[in-house]
């Protein structure tokens, strides 16, 4: 069985050999002697006319974390697909080794030592996880089908060799007590080291990584990015990754390429790409001439509306500075959670006030987060992984007792008073074939990304071209406990904080699984985006919501039947058993009410 390490801190005395190159670390990769695993030579692709690569050239020496960025459309994820045969460049050349190719053969990827993971999951979400990753030994299979029918010695020899890689990679991303569950019952988080540890099984040469961090809570980052870096030192693979989050590609690779409008700007060590010019203009959005967005995005607004922009975005400024943490790192693509893109928003919205010659007022201030005990930082806070949901006492003692409530979408219609609580969703369309979203007003017309919208929870399907309502029903809770959102939200006089949310999601999914079998059951966080800069933000139907409410920090548990005959008319209710050993309930005060937990959320004097 592998188990993880970390290399010494100082690096000294720590020499590998792999094939015909000896590694020495020093906590990078100081010296290499070996052909480059990977080689890109005038790499030029486009689509329709536009361009996606220019002449992009990449070296990949073996051994080494490779990371490519860039912002939202720099060509990145079509780089890869290029690398993987997915994409025929029109131009240019890919080393693999000594094989050279003009179009890369998917079919001989495998045998190059080539393996992939994909921005989305591709996982076989009905299998389990063990089957999952003897998948990635499928193209290892060295006898005919039917001597593996009949289980001739050598099939059964084989079969025995594989379970053993796959038990032992299982092992290697700590994954042992989840392998005979079924893989799309899983969190995100996990499904991720899921897809990872297929990808790894057949020992690959080289690891081609999109966006593995995407989409994890910082938590989870912080261990997906301590196995690959072990992926690399323990088994040898050579990696790379496109990433989003900068702070965490600088901590992790050797050396870092930089993509922008489809071009390489930048190559080299962390330290040189952050004091890199072009690299800190490509981040703060510098416009290249003729691809400037045309317009004020922002013209149609009223002064007032204009002014209740400007207040949104500084309430939560305010109540999402948690001061020094993780995040402060992100870019301003990254979206919500970078503080950068807040201050980009703010600007944005400053310079409209300044083309009407209209002073902004001032917005008004709200108090400090109290002083929180140990335990109780959520995952935007930088602590730790926790659910929290503030409403009357007695729903969540029942709650603590075991009675989930998930309330349909449209139910949020009927809280016209209490906008904090409604839905944000734009209205969405499914469009056949593809799922494709597209943007629509309330009577099913298309909009342009950039329009007066209007907001609503309807989700809707196109069906012999008439839209159709696709209900869905959903638990809402929050990623961080922040005792001030008690005066924001009306009508509460509780909070129920949830220690454990993975114990909690195991319990509740049995008696999901047996009352709403059909649906799909998933827990994630909300996506805030800014409906008047999308920047090439994806838009998804129950993840997306308007950045006013992102100081709320939601997290959705939702039960969607995905158009199958709606669950119910009105509230679904399951009974999942007790989660007072797990959780506790609190009053505006600090004080616990009820359950297992601290026995005051706000720290005491001293502490």
């Amino acid at each position: 069985m592998l188990h993880l390490e970390e290399a010494p801190p100082d690096g000294h005395g720590l020499i590998r050999e792999r094939g015909n190159a000896i590694v020495r670390h020093t906590g990078r990769v100081a010296q290499r002697l070996a052909r480059p695993v990977l080689g890109l030579a005038n790499i030029s692709l486009t689509f329709g006319g536009v361009a996606a690569l220019r002449d992009v050239d990449l070296e990949v020496a073996q051994g080494e974390i490779r990371a490519i960025i860039g912002p939202n459309g720099a060509g990145k994820s079509s780089l890869l697909n290029v690398i993987s045969g997915l994409y025929r460049p029109d131009r240019g050349e890919v080393r693999f080794g000594e094989h050279t190719f003009d179009e890369v053969p998917t079919s001989r990827l495998a045998a190059h030592g080539v393996a992939r993971t994909f921005q989305n999951l591709a996982l076989f979400k009905g299998l389990s996880v063990f089957d999952n990753v003897l998948m990635g030994l499928a193209h290892c299979v060295r006898i005919g089908f039917l001597r593996q029918i009949a289980g001739s010695p050598l099939a059964r020899q084989i079969e025995a060799e594989n379970r053993a890689a796959a038990t032992e990679v299982i092992g290697f991303l700590h994954l042992d007590h989840v392998q005979d569950r079924i893989a799309g019952t899983l969190p995100y988080g996990v499904q991720k080291r899921v897809e990872l540890a297929r990808a790894l099984v057949a020992r690959p040469k080289l690891l081609l990584l999109d966006e593995p961090f995407a989409g994890v809570t910082l938590s989870e980052k912080q261990e997906l990015s301590l196995l690959v870096r072990n992926a690399r030192d323990r088994l040898g693979a050579t990696i790379v990754l496109i990433e989003h989050d900068i702070g965490l590609v600088m901590g992790l690779s050797d050396r870092v390429a930089v993509l922008d409008y489809g071009r390489k700007i930048a190559d080299g060590t962390p330290e040189e790409i952050r004091a890199d010019p072009a690299v800190i203009d490509a981040y703060l959005g510098v416009a290249h001439e003729g691809d400037k967005i045309g317009g004020r995005n922002l013209i149609n607004l009223t002064d007032a509306d204009l002014q209740s922009r400007l207040a949104q975005i500084d309430k939560n400024v305010l109540y999402l500075d948690n001061g020094r943490t993780p995040r402060d790192g992100l870019p301003a693509d990254h979206g919500w959670l970078s503080p950068w893109w807040w201050m980009r928003a703010r600007h944005w919205t400053i310079l409209e006030f300044e083309s009407r010659g209209l002073p902004p007022v001032a917005t008004p201030g709200i108090p400090c987060i109290p002083a929180l005990a140990e335990g109780f930082h959520g995952t935007v806070a930088g602590g730790r992984k926790l659910l929290v949901r503030i409403s009357r006492r007695t729903w969540l003692l029942d709650l603590l007792g075991g009675r989930l409530r998930f309330a349909p979408a449209a139910s949020y219609r009927d809280l016209p008073v209490d906008p904090a609580r409604s839905d944000e969703e734009l209205s969405k369309a499914y469009k056949r074939a593809g799922q494709a979203i597209q943007i629509t007003d309330t009577s099913g017309n298309a909009l342009g990304a950039i329009d007066d919208v209007e907001f609503a929870t309807r989700r809707s399907m196109e069906r012999n071209g008439a839209l159709h309502d696709i209900p869905y029903w959903f638990c809402s809770f929050s990623s961080d406990l922040d005792p001030r959102l008690f005066a924001e939200l009306s009508d509460t006089d509780a909070c129920i904080v949830i220690f454990d949310p993975m114990e909690f999601v195991r319990r509740a999914l049995p008696h999901l699984n047996r009352d709403a079998p059909r649906a799909r059951k998933e827990l994630f966080p909300n996506q805030y985006f800014d409906p008047y800069f999308l920047n090439g933000q994806k838009l998804r139907p129950l993840v997306s919501k308007a950045m006013a409410f992102a100081y709320q920090r939601e997290m959705r548990f939702v039960l969607d039947p995905e158009g199958d005959p709606a669950l119910v008319n009105d509230d679904f209710f399951v009974n999942i058993g007790s989660l007072a050993d797990i959780a506790a309930v609190y009053a505006p005060s600090g004080e616990r009410i009820s359950g297992t937990g601290p026995d005051n959320f706000l720290a005491r004097d001293g502490n």
